[in-house]
């Protein structure tokens, strides 16, 4: 089952009181709430040993953006992908009430896998070469033996 995320108060306390009212088993009360027998077994086991439905406070500081916060983030930087930390982190907190350090939004780009990337240059194709390109093309344009013989070789080859 994939992680389904934290269960509420509500979902904590119907598990245990499937358990302990309606006598049902770790399977059917994960088939009723619809969510992982492991995660049933846990809440109740920990309200067996320490009579406690609701879950304990996390250490650490709560994130700044919310996971909608983040989905903008992303489709601010989709719209431009050569645009700097800088210039995306000063639209990003234009379009919203908050303002985030562009630390913050690096570290958010990197959970979700945009990394700053050099883009690689591309072959100049001068003048001249498009001319040569040009003409052997519209020599070639009418083969139809030569392709096929040329495919042949190289299949012979491999």
């Amino acid at each position: 089952m994939p992680r389904a995320g934290e269960l509420s108060d509500f979902e904590r306390g119907m598990i245990v009181g499937l358990h302990l009212g309606e006598k049902h088993t770790y399977q059917e009360i994960a088939a009723i709430v619809k969510r992982s027998k492991g995660a049933i077994q846990g809440v109740i086991e920990r309200y067996m040993d320490e009579r406690v439905i609701t879950t304990t406070q996390r250490s650490g500081r709560p994130t700044k953006l919310s996971k909608r916060d983040e989905r903008q983030l992303l489709r601010e930087v989709k719209k431009d992908r050569s645009i700097t930390l800088e210039p995306l982190t000063e639209a990003f907190n234009n379009s919203l009430t908050i303002s985030v350090s562009s630390r913050t939004v690096q570290r958010t780009l990197h959970n979700y896998g945009f990394y700053s990337r050099v883009a690689k240059k591309k072959p100049l194709v001068t003048e001249k070469n498009k001319k040569i390109r040009l003409e052997w093309c519209k020599r070639m344009k009418n083969w139809k033996e030569e392709w096929d013989r040329v495919v042949s070789v190289m299949s012979q080859d491999i």
